[in-house]
């Protein structure tokens, strides 16, 4: 059996960070209402699947609404 050392905050962190790469486009909040039935679906199926439920969303969104003609 091995012991792994404790990891410092500090590496914590810094691994997050890079992992999570922030997008180069400024992002919009959005507020909206959902029924706690419906939230509670979105919420496992994106604790399930392991992607947060703001990008769920989103490839929702490029999926199922036609692109802006700028």
């Amino acid at each position: 059996m091995e012991i792994n050392r404790p990891t410092s905050t500090a590496n914590r962190l810094a691994s997050t960070l890079t992992a999570a790469q922030q997008p180069k486009t400024r992002l919009v909040h959005a507020t909206f209402s959902l029924d706690p039935a419906t939230h509670k679906r979105l919420k496992i199926a994106s604790v399930r699947s392991g992607v947060p439920m703001s990008q769920m969303l989103t490839q929702w969104i490029e999926d199922n609404c036609p692109p802006l003609e700028i």
